[in-house]
């Protein structure tokens, strides 16, 4: 044991467990201060060389990087992939193949995600809600802001022919209105009378396949943005039916003014 001023700070078990500020250590290292301010455990690199970094890790005596890493770079460290310069990173070891994993374990605690000090950004609510832009998320996932998705440019696409397809399967569709059953509720929009209104992803499949969208191998739900494709031809139709109409029309009405002649 260490002692300053009759006060034992350091002791070392015959197990091999060191306590600071406590003599009996429950853990191989145990520290204890009971203050009212900061009790901290801190590892400081001091260089501003640009391979200079602070590092904690877990290790479980496997081969190869095994570990748990805490990485804290230097103000002057030579960014490399997720290694970035005045940054912090927690990562598991390529050994590991569990992965990271990142839990808030009572019934009803959050994971918060934060940027600019204070500023939530982001949660996962106890129910497994993800909520952006809002700290009470009323959806699987709710975004309160401007989502935007890319991928229609046609840098990302080949084989790009004209669409050919029945449109007249359209008309065969059966839209429905309906309730989910309870323990699905949490799939559909708040109402106000609390009715749904959609189409039946089985009866989409038989009639137009393409929009049948799958989950582990099962019918699951409806790509109600491509069906606005098949509106979208199916209008383009119409339109051209219309100026043919048009067109006979106009033939019409100059056979008609010569008879009137």
């Amino acid at each position: 044991m260490f002692e300053t001023g009759g006060t034992e700070v350091f002791t070392v078990l015959e197990s091999g467990s060191v306590g600071i500020g406590t003599t009996s250590p429950a853990t191989i290292l145990n520290i204890v201060k009971d203050q009212d301010a900061d009790t901290s455990l801190v590892v400081d690199n001091a260089s501003t060389g640009t391979a200079a970094f602070s590092q904690l890790g877990l290790d479980n005596q496997r081969s190869g990087d095994s570990r748990a890493h805490l990485y804290l770079f230097g103000t002057a460290y030579t960014t490399a992939g997720r290694y970035i310069q005045d940054g912090a990173l927690l990562e598991s070891g390529s050994n590991l193949a569990g992965g990271l994993g990142l839990s808030a374990a009572n019934a009803s605690g959050n994971i918060y995600f934060y940027t600019a000090g204070n500023s939530e950004r982001m949660r996962i609510t106890s129910a497994g809600r993800v909520g952006i832009g809002t700290t009470n998320p009323g959806y699987e996932l709710d975004v309160v802001g401007t989502v935007y998705a890319s991928g229609s440019s046609r840098d990302y696409k080949e084989h790009i022919t004209d669409l050919v397809v029945d449109t007249e399967n359209l008309y065969r569709l059966r839209p429905v209105s309906f309730d989910y059953k309870p323990e699905y509720i949490h799939l559909g929009k708040v109402l106000g009378n609390g009715h749904q209104i959609g189409l039946i992803a089985e009866e989409v499949y038989q009639t137009i396949p393409e929009l049948a969208i799958y989950n582990n191998g099962e019918i699951r739900n409806v790509d109600y943005e491509k069906l606005s494709i098949l509106l979208l031809a199916e209008l383009k139709k119409h339109k051209q039916a219309i100026e043919r109409l048009n067109q006979q029309i106009d033939l019409l009405d100059a056979k008609i003014e010569k008879l009137v002649q």
